[in-house]
């Protein structure tokens, strides 16, 4: 197109007002390193994560805060006392020629200020107005405070992660905000793509509570079929990805019980001379498999145990074993694999007169590049720019990319029209796929004889109900998708395929690097079938690479970028999540961010790229500032499991009741004597020990006894409510009962939504955790497996009934 260049960043042109904070600040970061021209607007003394640690070589200073560094990149930084009517109305001004405005002020903060969104919107109709908030803008608890340990508390994670005999553990780099920022990117990008269509803007209202309870899936399709608990188990975990003790740390491992790794396992005791009787015929048998597989596993990890990690990873993947050691942020810094993929890239501070390497791309875009534009600006560096001082130079400097003619969709989902075939299986890429199929794309679920979505025979399924349709797992990965059969074992199989990508916009797998290749569609031959294809990729370990072969089970991908070392208590092992988390925030948001940014770049251009996503580098990418704090100051973060460098009381204290628990987060003096007179002023408060948070965080082991004689006398909902009330942040640690039968803020907001399945019934599905005004979801049950083969096969590639049933005989279509 006129006016464009080649390899032009995929947002460049796109300006974005981001007013948030620690709390929404990845969601500025990931458009800036896309190219979008982000403003960050601060007050005077600047963003609250400037005065945080870690600081470069432990000195603080606005410009020095590593936890700042890792979430600020590209951005440019103006500072405006909004409490100054002359300065909010300039903010005003800067919105009316904006394309975004992001911000993750308090419940009514921005409309006081006279710039809510329809005070904006009257400046700008076009403007996409992002709220982020812990509890979103609606329901009764809208207006109560949620810092991260806070929220993961109340959207369950907390409940499933931890020590099955004591304290529940957040899992560390503040995982609800990083939720909310992804999916807030996710759901900009959609709201962008309508406005090119239509011209109209939106507010988006993003609930990081509603963000971490769809990352808590599948316990609540657990609850909801089985009346089933999750709760916490340690380092055991779920049986796709059990963390094992060896020499050097620990590993993640899979479960043995499958005949593949049963075998696999089996070869390897025998390599090293264990597998004495095992090997002998009369263990071989479907009546001994169940023994068999607990002898293997029971091998393996005496095995395991006297080897170090890269040695048990080495031997392991001889065998075609998928086992995982879990890294430091040390370990990650200095992995080779993400070396040779120049994950890490070099940043100059010319006012530090130094160069630190930071993480880098959770995504690569071939035609479009993601880059660090530049470190994270000083306070205020760009006050001078046209940005503070001439708004209405501004305003004409601004590209406006707006629809020309189009009249209003009104309510129509925002991405008709866009097709996508998905080849993804499990749980990460069918999200991605999922994201888009809600919001109207025409998603086109291939599945194969050999693999089946993945999750179709998983638990948790309907009880007394059987077959490949009764899953309420795979059912809540893949509403409002077309779903087909193929048998990519037969030539004719995948030349349907190669049909359906020469009428689709979008083509998506998750597939071990290779997969495709062997199946002749690599993305040079996807290209050469559709030059504008988007084609994604999103291995755990991406497409290129020394290990790019690896996959992983689970939370192996988290053991891999190093949260489960980061979230251990003191003196505790790494605990286990119970649900694969990393499928259901950081590498599914980051896809579907990808290729909502892809989509929009071919909008422009009429050029289509591949998109290679590594699911350790993406979940490495929310990780906060551990990375840095090795790769800038040269040493491993300490785990701490709930406590805070910067907070006290901050942490999760016993309730009266079993397993009952309420998080607490002191974060300055006015929660503390928020707190005191909650507790009806005890004698302790007053101790010299406790007048400030420098006091009270050095005597937190006796600040947390004494906080928690307190607690211990009350239910934690009693507690909850009663510190909210006061103006202290807190929050019972829910499990999925309370999620879906009790929470009154989840069911006010709907995000439980009830969908009728043919087959498995009426149940509970997650809602996505953001609102567009102008253009909400729908939701559509799962696909029946083969439920749209007539459709996709008949309709979109015009094949007849006779061609139709000659594939289903010659068993091509399942």
């Amino acid at each position: 197109m006129i006016g464009v260049q080649a390899h032009d960043r995929a947002l460049a042109g796109y300006r974005v007002l981001d007013l948030t904070d620690q709390r929404g600040a990845y969601c500025g970061k990931l458009l800036a390193d896309l190219g979008a021209d982000v403003v960050k607007v601060e007050p005077p003394a600047g963003d609250p994560a400037r005065h945080r640690g870690p600081f470069y070589q432990d000195e603080p200073g606005p410009d020095r805060s590593l936890l700042f560094w890792a979430l600020n990149t590209s951005k440019r930084s103006i500072t405006l006392d909004l409490s100054n009517p002359a300065e909010a109305r300039l903010l005003g001004r800067l919105a009316a020629s904006a394309d975004a405005f992001i911000e993750n002020h308090g419940q009514g903060d921005m409309e006081a200020l006279g710039l809510g969104y329809e005070a904006l919107r009257s400046l700008n109709p076009g403007l996409v107005y992002t709220s982020i908030t812990p509890f979103g803008q609606d329901g009764p608890r809208r207006y109560w405070r949620g810092p991260d340990i806070v929220v993961q508390a109340m959207g369950g994670l907390m409940h499933i992660c931890g020590y099955p005999d004591g304290t529940p553990v957040r899992v560390a780099g503040s995982q609800a905000y990083y939720a909310g920022s992804l999916y807030a990117c996710v759901a900009t990008l959609i709201a962008l793509y309508h406005r090119e269509l239509t011209s109209e803007g939106q507010w988006i209202d993003v609930s990081m509570q509603e963000a971490i309870a769809l990352v808590t899936q599948p316990t609540t399709q657990f609850f909801d079929l089985k009346q089933e608990v999750t709760t916490r188990l340690g380092t055991d975990g779920p049986r796709l990805g059990r963390f094992w003790p060896c020499q050097d740390g620990y590993i993640s491992a899979g479960s043995f019980r499958r005949p593949q790794a049963r075998e696999r396992g089996l070869r390897w005791l025998e390599s090293r001379g264990l597998a004495g009787e095992l090997t002998e015929p009369e263990w071989q048998g479907p009546e001994r498999e169940a023994e068999l597989a607990a002898r293997v596993e029971e091998g393996v990890l005496a095995l395991v145990r006297t080897l170090p990690r890269a040695e048990v990873e080495e031997e392991s993947r001889r065998f075609d074993l998928w086992i995982s050691p879990l890294h430091s942020p040390g370990d990650v810094v200095e992995d080779s694999h993400l070396r040779a993929r120049g994950f890490f890239l070099p940043v100059e501070h010319p006012e530090l007169g130094a160069t630190f390497l930071y993480p880098g791309a959770p995504y690569r875009l071939s035609e479009s590049p993601w880059r660090l534009a530049g470190r994270p600006p000083l306070l205020g560096e760009h006050d001078d720019d046209e940005y503070r001082q001439d708004p209405r130079r501004s305003a004409e400097a601004a590209p406006r990319r707006r629809a020309e003619g189009v009249i209003s969709m009104g309510m129509k989902l925002p991405l008709r029209g866009i097709r996508v075939l998905d080849l993804s299986w499990v749980a990460a890429g069918p999200l991605a796929a999922k994201i888009l199929a809600d919001f109207g794309a025409e998603v086109i679920l291939v599945e194969t004889a050999a693999r089946r979505g993945g999750l179709r025979g998983g638990q948790p399924m309907v009880p007394g109900l059987a077959g490949w349709n009764v899953s309420n797992w795979f059912n809540n990965l893949n509403t409002s998708k077309l779903g087909v059969t193929l048998n990519l074992a037969q030539p004719e199989g995948i030349d349907l395929v190669r049909r359906l990508v020469r009428v689709s916009d979008v083509v998506l797998d998750n597939y071990t690097t290779g997969v495709m290749a062997r199946w002749g569609l690599a993305y040079e031959e996807l290209r050469r079938l559709r030059p504008d294809v988007i084609a994604v990729s999103m291995p755990v370990m991406g497409t290129t690479g020394p290990r790019r072969n690896h996959g992983a089970f689970g939370n192996g991908v988290a053991a891999l970028a190093g949260l489960p070392l980061l979230s251990a208590a003191p003196g505790k092992p790494p605990p286990n999540i119970c649900v694969p988390f990393t499928d259901h925030s950081s590498n599914p948001c980051h896809a579907a961010t990808a290729i909502m940014a892809a989509l929009l770049y071919r909008r422009r251009t009429g050029w289509g790229q591949f998109i290679d996503l590594a699911q350790y580098e993406a979940t490495a990418a929310v990780t906060g500032s551990a990375l840095l704090e090795y790769a800038v100051n040269g040493r491993e973060p300490a785990a701490v499991g709930n406590r805070s460098p910067s907070a006290a009381p901050h942490g999760v204290y016993p309730c009266a009741g079993e397993d009952s628990w309420c998080a607490i987060a002191v974060t300055n003096d006015a929660e503390w004597q928020a707190l005191c007179r909650a507790m009806d002023d005890p004698l302790w408060t007053r101790e010299e020990r406790f007048s400030s948070m420098e006091s009270r965080l050095a005597h937190q082991d006796a600040l947390d006894d004494l906080v928690a004689t307190w607690t211990r006398k009350r239910a934690a909902a009693e507690a909850m409510e009663l510190l909210q009330e006061a103006g202290v942040p807190a929050g019972a640690v829910q499990n999925a009962a309370d999620l879906l039968t009790r929470d009154p803020q989840l069911r006010a907001r709907g995000h439980f939504l009830r969908l009728d399945h043919p087959e498995a019934g009426t149940s509970p599905h997650h809602a996505l955790p953001f609102r567009l005004s102008r253009t909400p979801p729908r939701l559509l049950p799962a696909p029946l497996l083969g439920q749209h083969n007539d459709h996709v096969l008949g309709e979109i590639l015009g094949l007849s009934e006779e061609e139709i049933n000659r594939l289903i005989i010659d068993q091509v279509v399942m």
